[in-house]
């Protein structure tokens, strides 16, 4: 491929995503999805159900569960969804190629060598400040299409237009500076240590992940929401509670102001050592009966208690070190190839190579991500199933937060494959189903 037809990429990639972007905005079907159809427990939707434009499968087992109407909104919400997905990682692919296989870095490059000579750490920060940037305003459309626009149009989102944006642009600037320093390492450790700089990488890699799951909590998550105590006495004294049989010592529980920005109700456990808390979001304190808080909460204290973002923070301790090494490897065979005009390994030109490998292994590996975060998710529910008692309950939350936040309860098994980090809702039901039936004894 030469550097002059590589915008070719582009412009086919770009295609691609303004198509999809049109036909989420002109598909005739689409506003049928604009509103959530009602709950299994019949609190009523803001509408009427959607038109039968995606059968439901004959025999599918979820139709025992959910309305047929919800299926069908739920199948055409995650396919417009996926279809994002996707041609966003197409585009990005394809930002990287042509910013590696055109001159215009290499230019960027030589003209900071000129004003900034041997500075090569400031040279390597302000192109990967361009990279991050052009693929930013890239991607833009699609973000705001799948993660403003489609979120209004199914009714799963509060949220301005300028408080999307501002979300946008605080993620960009917190995670391009992370991407950025360590940028800024790799190309440091490829002219020091051109042979055996991996190993210093992949340990600065681990001890970031390690930080970042340390201080996301009480530093990066307040820049997005409002947290406040829980309120409600009887509640809290009954959550805590729990998590003391479960022998976890707790004083408090938070609860993020959620609504200010989507319908979604949900939960979750982060944070390292002192940082470690049970989020409840206020929309699941609305609407959920105290008997399905109690559940979901002691799911995440099964998180807790099992030590899963421990046992994670392993696993990546043992695997990336090798990702480190393939990174290493590749790049450095890639770069020395003439058609990339590359002035070796360490060159800033070559920063969209680097990302790209990055970006590409982090797509293939992702799969086996999820089995792992899957197999903590089941666990994580026996222990729910365990401290209450009561399946009935984990069922009916199941379904009603299905529908609430437009879940695709029983996905084809290659999305969730590539996708699922939970298992399927039809699944955990039927998991629930089976430990009333035996697994409880």
């Amino acid at each position: 491929m030469s550097r002059r037809g590589a915008p070719a990429l582009l412009l086919l990639a770009a295609a691609g995503a303004a198509l999809a972007v049109a036909g989420l905005f002109l598909a005739p079907d689409a506003a049928a999805g604009r509103q959530v159809a009602a709950t299994p427990s019949g609190r009523p939707g803001s509408g009427a159900p959607a038109p039968p434009t995606a059968p439901v499968p004959p025999g599918s087992p979820a139709v025992a569960y959910f309305d047929p109407g919800f299926l069908r909104k739920s199948a055409e919400y995650t396919r417009a969804q996926v279809t994002f997905l996707l041609n966003a990682r197409a585009l990005r692919w394809a930002v990287y190629l042509t910013l590696l296989m055109t001159p215009l870095l290499a230019r960027l490059a030589a003209r900071l060598e000129r004003r900034l000579p041997g500075r090569r750490n400031a040279h390597v920060a302000a192109v990967s400040a361009a990279v991050l940037l052009v693929t930013f305003a890239a991607l833009l459309p699609i973000s705001f299409a799948s993660g403003f626009v489609t979120e209004h149009r199914y009714g799963l989102s509060n949220e301005t237009t300028a408080g999307w944006l501002a979300d946008a642009l605080k993620a960009l600037a917190i995670w391009g500076a992370v991407t950025c320093l360590l940028t800024v390492l790799y190309f440091a450790l490829r002219r020091r240590m051109p042979r055996g700089g991996w190993a210093p990488f992949a340990a600065a890699t681990v001890a970031a992940v390690v930080i970042g799951v340390f201080v996301v909590p009480v530093v990066v998550d307040p820049l997005f929401y409002r947290f406040r105590p829980l309120a409600d006495p009887t509640l809290r004294r009954d959550l805590v509670a729990m998590a003391a049989r479960e022998g976890i010592l707790i004083d408090r529980v938070l609860v993020m102001e959620a609504s200010a920005k989507t319908v979604r109700e949900n939960a979750y456990f982060t944070g390292l050592g002192r940082t470690k808390r049970v989020v409840l979001y206020d929309n699941l304190l609305e609407h959920a009966s105290p008997a399905e808080v109690r559940q979901v909460f002691a799911h995440e204290l099964g998180h807790w208690s099992r030590g899963h973002i421990t046992r994670g923070l392993v696993l990546a301790a043992v695997t990336i070190p090798l990702a480190a090494w393939l990174l290493w490897t590749l790049h450095g065979r890639l770069a020395r190839w003439p058609r990339f005009g590359l002035d070796g390994p360490a060159d800033p030109a070559g920063i969209p190579l680097v990302w790209l490998l990055l970006s590409v292994g982090l797509f293939v590996a992702a799969p086996i991500e999820h089995v792992v975060s899957r197999s903590f998710e089941r666990e994580a529910d026996r222990v729910s199933l365990e401290l209450t008692g009561d399946p009935e309950t984990f069922i009916q939350g199941e379904r009603r937060m299905a529908v609430n936040n437009l879940t695709s309860v029983d996905p084809p098994r290659l999305l969730k494959w590539l996708f699922w980090t939970h298992p399927t809702t039809l699944e955990r039901i039927h998991a629930a189903e089976a430990w009333r039936k035996g697994g409880a004894g």
